[in-house]
């Protein structure tokens, strides 16, 4: 069954992801190995021992990551070195699937990818790096890097020495603070214009410690990436130091380090200075290409954009930016030109995907003006970038009060409703996740909606995404259907739930008492009218008409909760007044128990509640309080509010009395004819009316209790306060 299922599904699965796939039994004795055409594969070594064909200084490493993922469901090898069929190792990643419970594979899966040219990509650029800085430190030179804002991030030796600074002061300071005074503004103005992608060059006078002072010349180009400026390289000299041949801005072999292609050239067109990038790009060495001029080693440009704006540098000396289509190699190239004092300096970077990338945008947007759905497009930095004219139909708020603006900065304030969901959207937007969410808000119509807000990021290079597209459905049918069928659900349930009361109720509590009438009608046919029996009789017959009565009084006061729930105003009152009143309306049952009454209520706390109900459920809260007092101390009854953060009521009703075995006790609790205790008097209908008000209120009420030591009631309300 090996040979005739693997085939078929494993080799669809090489040819569609690319990798390698490999199948290896219990002693990973390798007994299946497949892989794409364009790759190296191990088909000769079926049979053999896999580690066999792992790196011997890897080996180890691996053999215990084998022998773990006996025992797990997945595993992996990171950074590895594998013996390819034609003996060469190449590193690769493994990831293991444990199927050996399956009969059909019974081995390990490993799924393994080539990595060779990332590990040869990173190790060349640690070595870039660990060069640069070798030779920016120890250039004979003074040099300094400043960043986008004007810091100082990085200064050799050499410019320490000449601006007279410690490097602990220099780093992360302001460049222009460590010139004199009087060049400040100078200083400054030609960051400036470095900046924003001019090379400068400008002398100031330094002023030291004794009063003697003395002149430097700085020479400030800007370093390019992506045809954006990210830092500006600086020079600093003496001008008794300065050549008119080496020291110069073009000259510095610090552009070795540019991700980009940077050459200079003279005012004769001959170049001066190519660095590594370039050179590749040209396909020249540069042996070929220094002190020679331009146009005579590449004719095509002698016609072309960049002569013309070669030119026009040389005549304005204002740096410049440009595409222009590089023909030989079939590319659009992104180019920066900037006046030195020796000639032109010229950056380039491949921008053809870029372009590419921005067709591809405009489509987006053209064909998302044509759909229902709400698009916008944020920036790397998580700015509105783009919105389509759905967008601001389905919100109601115009584009223009929010492009250029964060997400989070989009609607404005009090917009969200549902605020966890909008944050954990932010969230995820933060860690460039997809991510897909229901969010409600207010729209600028002023109206509620439901949209489902759906974020993808989009990775064209490195790690970080180059911007979002967001998406935005109006749900608000949907979810209002689903709320009104979860409401009925809810009602349902509790229809049930009651039914099931009432049914307890006509089949004991009516029953009872209907079945005691009957017994004592039928014995008053029997007994003489004269007879002291028959007044017995009577008054059995009468007491269990009042039994009756009560129950169908108590069944009449709860349907009427029911239905006055929809149907009662809610107005204004006043919290504390109202637990006043019923504080006074038992007064006299207060001063009988000597019970200690603590209210904290904000005196003009006001809440939009139906009047009738809030009085019943503090009334019966706080004479339970009384009547399940203990008999070993002085009775305390706290009842307090407060509003919390979702502006939800929450009351609470606490006492110190004999309390609840809840334990015990807690499924009864709130039962209609549910005592606890036989000893008090009391007909079991209190608890379930607290309830039966509050939930009609839209409410929860909750209950903490310990034997000997209290009771807390909390009841939580959704009020317009």
């Amino acid at each position: 069954m090996f040979s005739s299922f693997l085939p078929e599904i494993l080799t669809k699965a090489v040819l569609e992801s690319g990798d390698s796939i490999s199948i290896l039994d219990s002693n990973t004795i390798l007994k299946y190995w497949s892989a794409p055409s364009s790759s190296n594969n191990l088909n000769k070594s079926i049979g053999l021992n896999f580690k066999d064909c792992v790196h011997p200084k890897d080996k180890d490493r691996v053999h215990n990551i084998l022998q773990s993922a006996l025992n797990k469901k997945t595993e992996k090898i990171a950074e590895y070195r594998l013996k390819n069929s034609m003996g060469e190792y190449r590193w690769v990643d493994s990831n293991i699937v444990n199927m050996l419970h399956d009969a059909n594979i019974n081995g390990l899966i490993l799924k393994t990818s080539d990595i060779t040219e990332k590990i040869v990509l990173q190790a060349r650029q640690k070595r870039v790096i660990r060069y640069y800085e070798s030779l920016f430190q120890n250039y004979p030179d003074a040099l300094f890097r400043v960043d986008a804002e004007g810091k100082i991030r990085e200064i050799n030796n050499g410019a320490l020495m000449l601006f007279g600074y410690s490097k602990k002061k220099t780093i992360g300071n302001y460049f222009w603070n460590l010139v004199g005074p009087a060049d400040r503004e100078q200083a400054k103005e030609q960051f400036l214009k470095a900046i924003k992608g001019e090379a400068v060059s400008f002398q100031i006078l330094l002023v030291q410690k004794d009063g003697s002072d003395y002149g430097l010349k700085i020479t400030m180009v800007p370093v390019i990436l992506k045809g954006r400026v990210i830092r500006v390289q600086g020079i600093v000299q003496k001008p008794s130091d300065l050549t008119s041949n080496s020291k110069n801005a073009t000259d510095s072999s610090t552009f070795e380090n540019l991700t980009e292609g940077f050459f200079s050239l003279n005012e004769t067109w001959n170049y001066t200075y190519v660095n590594d990038v370039c050179a590749d790009f040209l396909q020249r060495s540069k042996n070929e290409l220094l002190n020679k001029n331009i146009f005579k080693c590449f004719p095509h440009l002698r016609v072309s954009i960049f002569k013309e704006n070669c030119q026009r540098v040389f005549e304005t000396g204002m740096s410049v930016n440009f595409y222009e289509y590089y023909a030989e190699r079939k590319l659009t190239l992104h180019c920066t030109i900037s006046r030195t004092e020796t000639g032109l300096a010229i950056h380039f970077t491949d921008a053809t995907e870029k372009l590419i990338n921005q067709e591809n945008i405009s489509k987006l947007h053209m064909v998302a003006n044509k759909i229902t759905n709400g698009v916008m497009i944020l920036d790397e930095h998580k700015n509105v970038q783009w919105v389509n004219a759905s967008f601001e139909q389905i919100t109601g708020y115009k584009s223009r009060t929010f492009l250029g603006k964060p997400l989070n900065n989009l609607l404005p304030q009090g917009s969200i409703l549902n605020k966890r969901s909008f944050m954990k959207l932010l969230v995820m937007l933060k860690l460039s996740k997809p991510f897909s969410e229901d969010v409600h808000l207010f729209t600028g119509y002023g109206t509620e909606a439901w949209l489902t807000c759906s974020i993808s990021p989009v990775i064209e290079e490195g790690e970080s995404p180059d911007y979002y597209i967001v998406v935005l459905a109006d749900v608000t049918s949907r979810k209002e259907a689903e709320l009104d069928l979860v409401k009925h659900a809810e009602e349902l349930f509790k229809q049930n739930r009651d039914l099931g009361q009432f049914t307890y109720i006509v089949s004991h509590n009516i029953r009872a008492p209907i079945a005691a009438a009957l017994g004592c009608n039928n014995l008053l046919a029997s007994v003489d009218k004269n007879d002291p029996e028959f007044d017995d009789i009577v008054k059995g017959l009468n007491h269990s008409l009042l039994k009756l009565d009560k129950v169908v009084r108590d069944m009449n006061t709860i349907l009427s909760v029911r239905d006055r729930a929809q149907k009662d105003i809610k107005i204004p009152i006043n919290l504390l007044e109202k637990c006043r009143e019923v504080y006074n309306d038992i007064k006299e049952l207060m001063t009988f128990t000597s019970a200690d009454f603590r209210v904290e209520i904000p005196e003009d706390y006001e809440v939009c509640i139906n009047s009738a109900y809030i009085y019943s459920i503090f009334y019966n809260l706080i004479t339970n309080a009384i009547k399940y007092k203990s008999p070993d101390r002085k009775l305390t009854i706290k009842v307090s509010a407060h509003v919390d953060m979702n502006k939800d009521l929450i009351l609470k009703i606490e006492d110190n009395g004999i309390g609840i075995d809840l334990e015990q006790h807690r499924n009864r609790l709130f039962k209609l004819y549910s005592r606890l205790n036989h000893e008090l008097p009391g007909d079991g209908i209190g608890l379930f009316l607290v309830k039966t008000q509050v939930e009609a209120l839209g409410g929860k009420i909750e209950v903490s209790s310990r034997l000997n030591e209290g009771t807390c009631f909390t009841i939580k309300l959704n009020t317009d306060s």
